[in-house]
Protein backbone atom coordinates (compact mmCIF):
# COMPACT_ATOMS: atom_id res chain seq x y z
CA UNK A 1 0.00 0.00 0.00
CA UNK A 2 1.11 3.55 -0.79
CA UNK A 3 -1.15 6.02 1.03
CA UNK A 4 0.27 9.11 -0.68
CA UNK A 5 -0.11 7.63 -4.16
CA UNK A 6 -3.61 6.43 -3.28
CA UNK A 7 -4.58 9.98 -2.25
CA UNK A 8 -3.19 11.49 -5.44
CA UNK A 9 -5.01 9.01 -7.67
CA UNK A 10 -8.33 9.41 -5.89
CA UNK A 11 -8.10 13.21 -6.02
CA UNK A 12 -7.58 13.36 -9.80
CA UNK A 13 -9.70 10.41 -10.88
CA UNK A 14 -12.77 12.54 -11.74
CA UNK A 15 -10.64 14.70 -14.04
CA UNK A 16 -9.13 11.94 -16.16
CA UNK A 17 -10.27 10.76 -19.56
CA UNK A 18 -12.02 7.41 -19.88
CA UNK A 19 -8.68 5.80 -20.73
CA UNK A 20 -6.98 7.52 -17.78
CA UNK A 21 -9.66 6.36 -15.36
CA UNK A 22 -9.40 2.75 -16.49
CA UNK A 23 -5.63 2.74 -15.93
CA UNK A 24 -5.84 4.57 -12.60
CA UNK A 25 -8.57 2.29 -11.25
CA UNK A 26 -6.43 -0.73 -12.05
CA UNK A 27 -3.48 0.88 -10.27
CA UNK A 28 -5.58 1.41 -7.15
CA UNK A 29 -5.83 -2.35 -6.78
CA UNK A 30 -2.08 -2.56 -6.43
CA UNK A 31 -1.34 0.48 -4.28
CA UNK A 32 -4.65 1.35 -2.60
CA UNK A 33 -5.93 0.81 0.90
CA UNK A 34 -9.35 1.29 2.51
CA UNK A 35 -10.42 4.38 0.53
CA UNK A 36 -9.52 2.76 -2.78
CA UNK A 37 -11.31 -0.40 -1.73
CA UNK A 38 -14.53 1.50 -1.02
CA UNK A 39 -14.47 2.99 -4.51
CA UNK A 40 -13.65 -0.28 -6.25
CA UNK A 41 -16.44 -2.11 -4.42
CA UNK A 42 -18.95 0.64 -5.26
CA UNK A 43 -18.08 0.41 -8.96
CA UNK A 44 -18.23 -3.39 -9.05
CA UNK A 45 -21.51 -3.68 -7.13
CA UNK A 46 -23.13 -0.97 -9.24
CA UNK A 47 -23.73 1.59 -6.51
CA UNK A 48 -21.34 4.01 -8.29
CA UNK A 49 -22.23 4.85 -11.88
CA UNK A 50 -19.53 3.67 -14.27
CA UNK A 51 -18.94 2.32 -17.76
CA UNK A 52 -18.50 -1.35 -18.55
CA UNK A 53 -14.79 -0.77 -19.15
CA UNK A 54 -14.42 0.91 -15.76
CA UNK A 55 -16.24 -1.96 -14.05
CA UNK A 56 -13.90 -4.38 -15.79
CA UNK A 57 -10.86 -2.43 -14.56
CA UNK A 58 -12.28 -2.09 -11.04
CA UNK A 59 -13.09 -5.80 -10.93
CA UNK A 60 -9.54 -6.75 -11.88
CA UNK A 61 -8.18 -4.17 -9.43
CA UNK A 62 -10.31 -5.69 -6.67
CA UNK A 63 -8.84 -9.08 -7.51
CA UNK A 64 -5.34 -7.61 -7.08
CA UNK A 65 -6.09 -5.70 -3.86
CA UNK A 66 -4.63 -6.85 -0.56
CA UNK A 67 -8.17 -7.84 0.51
CA UNK A 68 -8.91 -9.77 -2.71
CA UNK A 69 -9.86 -13.01 -0.95
CA UNK A 70 -12.69 -11.23 0.90
CA UNK A 71 -14.72 -10.34 -2.20
CA UNK A 72 -15.85 -13.65 -3.66
CA UNK A 73 -19.46 -12.45 -3.65
CA UNK A 74 -18.54 -9.51 -5.90
CA UNK A 75 -16.69 -11.73 -8.36
CA UNK A 76 -19.81 -13.88 -8.49
CA UNK A 77 -21.91 -10.76 -9.09
CA UNK A 78 -19.83 -10.09 -12.22
CA UNK A 79 -21.24 -13.28 -13.74
CA UNK A 80 -24.46 -11.30 -14.28
CA UNK A 81 -22.77 -8.51 -16.25
CA UNK A 82 -24.05 -7.94 -19.78
CA UNK A 83 -20.54 -8.01 -21.23
CA UNK A 84 -19.19 -11.56 -21.66
CA UNK A 85 -15.61 -10.42 -21.01
CA UNK A 86 -16.62 -9.01 -17.62
CA UNK A 87 -18.30 -12.33 -16.85
CA UNK A 88 -15.17 -14.29 -17.69
CA UNK A 89 -13.07 -11.93 -15.57
CA UNK A 90 -15.42 -12.72 -12.68
CA UNK A 91 -14.98 -16.44 -13.30
CA UNK A 92 -11.20 -16.01 -13.51
CA UNK A 93 -11.18 -14.31 -10.11
CA UNK A 94 -13.44 -16.97 -8.64
CA UNK A 95 -11.01 -19.67 -9.82
CA UNK A 96 -8.25 -17.78 -8.04
CA UNK A 97 -9.94 -16.80 -4.80
CA UNK A 98 -12.98 -19.03 -4.16
CA UNK A 99 -11.24 -22.06 -2.72
CA UNK A 100 -14.21 -23.11 -0.58
CA UNK A 101 -16.84 -23.22 -3.34
CA UNK A 102 -18.92 -20.43 -1.82
CA UNK A 103 -19.85 -19.19 -5.30
CA UNK A 104 -20.55 -22.66 -6.74
CA UNK A 105 -24.34 -22.06 -7.03
CA UNK A 106 -23.72 -18.81 -8.92
CA UNK A 107 -21.18 -20.43 -11.25
CA UNK A 108 -23.50 -23.39 -11.82
CA UNK A 109 -26.30 -21.03 -12.84
CA UNK A 110 -23.92 -19.08 -15.08
CA UNK A 111 -22.85 -22.26 -16.90
CA UNK A 112 -26.53 -23.20 -17.31
CA UNK A 113 -27.24 -19.81 -18.89
CA UNK A 114 -24.25 -20.12 -21.20
CA UNK A 115 -25.27 -23.64 -22.27
CA UNK A 116 -28.98 -23.02 -22.74
CA UNK A 117 -29.53 -22.05 -26.36
CA UNK A 118 -25.80 -21.95 -27.02
CA UNK A 119 -26.13 -23.45 -30.51
CA UNK A 120 -27.93 -20.27 -31.60
CA UNK A 121 -25.68 -17.78 -29.80
CA UNK A 122 -23.72 -15.27 -31.85
CA UNK A 123 -21.21 -14.39 -29.12
CA UNK A 124 -19.34 -17.15 -27.29
CA UNK A 125 -15.83 -17.69 -25.98
CA UNK A 126 -13.79 -20.87 -26.43
CA UNK A 127 -12.44 -20.39 -22.89
CA UNK A 128 -15.84 -20.44 -21.13
CA UNK A 129 -16.04 -24.20 -20.61
CA UNK A 130 -12.35 -24.82 -19.85
CA UNK A 131 -12.47 -22.11 -17.20
CA UNK A 132 -15.67 -23.58 -15.77
CA UNK A 133 -14.06 -27.00 -15.63
CA UNK A 134 -11.05 -25.42 -13.91
CA UNK A 135 -13.27 -23.76 -11.30
CA UNK A 136 -15.20 -26.90 -10.36
CA UNK A 137 -12.06 -29.03 -10.39
CA UNK A 138 -10.44 -26.48 -8.08
CA UNK A 139 -13.21 -26.78 -5.49
CA UNK A 140 -13.38 -30.56 -6.02
CA UNK A 141 -17.07 -30.60 -6.96
CA UNK A 142 -17.33 -31.87 -10.54
CA UNK A 143 -20.70 -33.62 -10.46
CA UNK A 144 -22.92 -30.52 -10.93
CA UNK A 145 -20.93 -29.40 -13.95
CA UNK A 146 -20.92 -32.89 -15.46
CA UNK A 147 -24.71 -33.01 -15.08
CA UNK A 148 -25.10 -29.71 -16.91
CA UNK A 149 -22.92 -30.87 -19.79
CA UNK A 150 -25.04 -34.00 -20.08
CA UNK A 151 -28.31 -32.07 -19.94
CA UNK A 152 -27.23 -29.64 -22.66
CA UNK A 153 -24.99 -31.93 -24.69
CA UNK A 154 -26.82 -31.04 -27.91
CA UNK A 155 -25.82 -27.40 -27.45
CA UNK A 156 -22.07 -28.08 -27.43
CA UNK A 157 -20.53 -28.35 -30.88
CA UNK A 158 -17.54 -27.42 -32.99
CA UNK A 159 -14.35 -26.35 -31.22
CA UNK A 160 -16.21 -26.27 -27.89
CA UNK A 161 -16.90 -29.99 -28.14
CA UNK A 162 -13.39 -30.88 -29.30
CA UNK A 163 -11.77 -28.93 -26.49
CA UNK A 164 -14.14 -30.31 -23.88
CA UNK A 165 -13.61 -33.86 -25.11
CA UNK A 166 -9.84 -33.37 -24.97
CA UNK A 167 -9.93 -32.01 -21.43
CA UNK A 168 -12.63 -34.24 -19.99
CA UNK A 169 -13.97 -37.03 -22.24
CA UNK A 170 -17.73 -37.50 -22.23
CA UNK A 171 -17.45 -41.01 -20.85
CA UNK A 172 -15.83 -39.60 -17.74
CA UNK A 173 -18.30 -36.72 -17.48
CA UNK A 174 -21.15 -39.22 -17.62
CA UNK A 175 -19.65 -41.16 -14.73
CA UNK A 176 -19.57 -38.03 -12.60
CA UNK A 177 -23.10 -37.06 -13.68
CA UNK A 178 -24.39 -40.51 -12.69
CA UNK A 179 -22.91 -40.31 -9.20
CA UNK A 180 -19.75 -42.34 -9.80
CA UNK A 181 -16.28 -40.83 -9.62
CA UNK A 182 -14.60 -40.81 -13.02
CA UNK A 183 -11.28 -39.43 -14.15
CA UNK A 184 -10.56 -35.82 -13.31
CA UNK A 185 -10.17 -33.26 -16.13
CA UNK A 186 -6.80 -32.52 -17.70
CA UNK A 187 -6.07 -28.88 -16.82
CA UNK A 188 -2.63 -28.78 -18.42
CA UNK A 189 -1.91 -25.31 -19.80
CA UNK A 190 -5.12 -23.77 -18.43
CA UNK A 191 -4.26 -20.18 -17.47
CA UNK A 192 -6.35 -17.41 -15.99
CA UNK A 193 -8.28 -16.82 -19.22
CA UNK A 194 -8.19 -20.33 -20.65
CA UNK A 195 -5.56 -21.96 -22.79
CA UNK A 196 -3.14 -20.36 -25.22
CA UNK A 197 -4.34 -19.03 -28.57
CA UNK A 198 -2.40 -21.80 -30.32
CA UNK A 199 -4.28 -24.42 -28.29
CA UNK A 200 -7.65 -23.35 -29.70
CA UNK A 201 -6.28 -22.79 -33.19
CA UNK A 202 -5.18 -26.42 -33.38
CA UNK A 203 -8.72 -27.61 -32.67
CA UNK A 204 -10.15 -25.06 -35.08
CA UNK A 205 -7.79 -26.28 -37.81
CA UNK A 206 -8.66 -29.89 -37.08
CA UNK A 207 -12.34 -29.08 -37.43
CA UNK A 208 -11.64 -27.44 -40.80
CA UNK A 209 -9.65 -30.46 -41.98
CA UNK A 210 -6.33 -28.59 -42.02
CA UNK A 211 -3.39 -30.85 -41.29
CA UNK A 212 0.15 -29.94 -40.24
CA UNK A 213 -0.80 -26.39 -39.32
CA UNK A 214 2.34 -24.35 -38.72
CA UNK A 215 2.00 -22.18 -35.61
CA UNK A 216 4.53 -20.01 -33.79
CA UNK A 217 5.91 -21.42 -30.54
CA UNK A 218 3.60 -21.06 -27.56
CA UNK A 219 4.36 -18.22 -25.19
CA UNK A 220 5.77 -19.51 -21.93
CA UNK A 221 4.62 -18.46 -18.45
CA UNK A 222 8.06 -16.92 -17.92
CA UNK A 223 7.68 -14.79 -21.05
CA UNK A 224 4.25 -13.61 -19.94
CA UNK A 225 5.60 -12.71 -16.51
CA UNK A 226 8.44 -10.77 -18.11
CA UNK A 227 6.09 -8.81 -20.38
CA UNK A 228 3.81 -8.00 -17.46
CA UNK A 229 6.79 -6.79 -15.42
CA UNK A 230 8.04 -4.66 -18.31
CA UNK A 231 4.59 -3.17 -18.89
CA UNK A 232 4.25 -2.41 -15.18
CA UNK A 233 7.64 -0.69 -15.15
CA UNK A 234 6.67 1.45 -18.15
CA UNK A 235 3.40 2.44 -16.49
CA UNK A 236 5.13 3.27 -13.21
CA UNK A 237 7.47 5.55 -15.14
CA UNK A 238 4.57 7.31 -16.91
CA UNK A 239 2.30 7.62 -13.87
CA UNK A 240 3.97 10.67 -12.21
CA UNK A 241 3.57 12.73 -15.38
CA UNK A 242 -0.08 11.72 -15.75
CA UNK A 243 -0.82 12.60 -12.14
CA UNK A 244 0.88 15.99 -12.47
CA UNK A 245 -1.10 16.76 -15.61
CA UNK A 246 -4.40 15.76 -14.01
CA UNK A 247 -3.60 17.71 -10.84
CA UNK A 248 -3.15 20.86 -12.96
CA UNK A 249 -6.49 20.13 -14.63
CA UNK A 250 -8.12 19.61 -11.22
CA UNK A 251 -6.68 22.83 -9.79
CA UNK A 252 -7.78 24.83 -12.84
CA UNK A 253 -11.32 23.43 -12.55
CA UNK A 254 -11.47 24.37 -8.88
CA UNK A 255 -10.16 27.94 -9.35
Amino acid sequence: MDADLEDRILSVLPYGSAEDRIALLFTLGRVGGTRALELLVAIVDGSAKSSGAERDSALQALGAHQSAADHVHLYALALKERNLHNQTVGLMLLRRWDTSGAAAPAVTEWVRRRLKGRAARKITDFAEFPMSVGYFAGIDDLAPLASLFEQYDDQVDGVDRLVLEFMWPREQRQRWANGAEGDRPDLTGLGDFGHSHQFYLRFDASLAGIENLQLPPEITAEEVAQWVAEGQAEWDAELPQLLTRLERRRDKARS
